[in-house]
């Protein structure tokens, strides 16, 4: 068997075995599982996101809470002082005072009443991902138990085309078998193709003068345009 033969036995074997690998990756459990992943992991990046500006927003919410006792005590301390034997600007600084804490009050009302709403969007959010993120590990349970299933099925047959491989590959080129490999590997298949009417048999493209005059010198070229491997059939 020649090199070119041999590594062509290679590919034709591990075809059989991609086409099985491709049913599992391919399969509609495989794709939701995938899905339900990827949306479980948003999901908890959403409560994580939540419970950070819950913990903002308490911080904020004490920090105003302690500042409306202390300006209610303020005025409370204000409002019990003796106004009796005082003159007019003194009395006249007592109700600027009285009034700059009153308004004080008023607008750190208003702030509490805003963090309240927050805090109870912020709640509801860090619910419905949490919600949501439990439905999803679900679908994402049963699906992969679906597609292991499924793959389990197809491992006697895959495992046979692999053991197969093993042995083709004792008797095929080294260079040519790292060269399918690596293309393999970019899922770049067929690796190895032949010449058709001046055309790359993989992606069709016009080849330079140049590369034929190689491809008839060497007997095989990697194309300029998609990495197979052409050679001369």
């Amino acid at each position: 068997m020649s090199k070119i033969e041999a590594i062509l036995n290679y590919q034709k074997t591990d075809a059989k075995l991609r086409k099985l690998e491709v049913e599992v990756e391919n399969s509609a459990d495989y794709k939701r599982a995938a899905q339900a992943r990827d949306a479980f992991n948003d999901a908890k990046k959403r409560a994580e996101t939540s419970e950070q500006n819950a913990r903002e927003i308490l911080q904020r919410f004490e920090t105003i809470t302690s500042a409306y006792a202390e300006s209610q005590k303020k005025l409370e301390e204000i409002e019990s002082s003796s106004v009796a034997g005082i003159d007019e600007a003194n009395a006249e600084k007592l109700r600027a005072q009285t009034a700059k804490v009153i308004g004080h009050l008023q607008r750190l009302e208003k702030e509490i009443g805003t963090l309240n709403g927050y805090i109870g969007d912020v709640i509801k959010k860090n619910d419905d991902a949490h919600k949501q993120g439990s439905k999803l590990r679900t679908v994402f349970n049963e699906s992969k138990a679906k597609y292991e299933a499924l793959k389990q099925s197809k491992e006697p047959e895959m495992a046979k085309y692999r053991a197969e491989l093993e042995e083709i590959a004792k008797n095929t080129d080294k260079k040519h078998l790292d060269m399918y490999l690596a293309l393999r590997k970019d899922k770049v298949l067929p690796a190895f193709v032949t010449l058709s009417a001046g055309l790359c048999g993989g992606c069709v493209m016009d080849l330079s003068m140049n590369a034929l005059s190689k491809l008839k010198t060497d007997g095989m070229i990697e194309c300029e345009h998609c990495r197979r491997i052409i050679y001369l059939g």
